[in-house]
């Protein structure tokens, strides 16, 4: 069983997934959230409820206990708040502010009954992460993308939410290092001129040999 060498905290692995928790208590949160997140997937597989549409939830769902949990144990605030490649919404639509409004509503309310709620509080620092993202563009496309994102964080779909943070920042880095690499390779390569006075160059260094 692994251990951690300064303050032997046990990490135990979960038997369905293999994520390594602190202790039994992380294990035996992570399991419920796991447990749920397979039952999903098989649901998804056979066809029930979402219709195989990943991260879909039923309308006016809310978050779960494991949604919170998860939340509280899974998420990796330091490395989530690092700034990343894309943007964030500054200017809010008007149309969309009273979704917005709702959705932030959703952590305040259990911060506010419970200060030290861990669940709440991630869930609140992430909220630009997971719904103030670039949006879709194209007429009223974002605006529906924006409120869209409003009803799944209400929903507690924040894994899912996250899931396509996570991808859009992914698609976003590697477009900016096929940019750098492609700028690079530009750099190294000789323009025409250049290339002609290289050819006059080596043939009057033959001429005079």
């Amino acid at each position: 069983m692994p251990q951690a060498a300064g303050n032997q905290v046990v990490l135990l692995a979960c038997p369905r997934c293999t994520k390594l928790c602190k202790g039994a208590r992380g294990l035996g949160a992570h399991k419920t959230w796991c447990d749920r997140k397979e039952a999903l997937r098989v649901q998804q597989f056979q066809g029930h409820g979402v219709n195989g549409a990943r991260h879909r939830r039923p309308p006016h769902a809310i978050p779960t206990l494991a949604d919170w949990e998860w939340a509280a144990t899974e998420v990796d605030l330091e490395e989530e708040l690092l700034p990343g490649f894309g943007t964030r919404q500054i200017r809010i639509p008007q149309a969309a502010r009273g979704d917005l409004a709702r959705a932030l509503l959703l952590p305040l309310k259990k911060i506010v009954a419970d200060h030290t709620d861990e669940g709440a509080w991630a869930i609140l620092l992430l909220f630009p992460t997971l719904v103030l993202g670039a949006l879709v563009r194209g007429g009223k496309a974002g605006l529906r993308n924006l409120k869209e994102r409003c009803r799944r964080f209400e929903s507690g779909d924040w894994e899912g939410l996250l899931d396509d943070h996570h991808e859009a920042e992914d698609l976003l880095a590697e477009r900016f290092e096929e940019g750098e690499h492609g700028a690079a390779q530009l750099a190294g390569e000789p323009t025409a001129e250049e290339a002609q006075a290289r050819r006059i160059r080596r043939c009057l260094r033959l001429g005079r040999a």
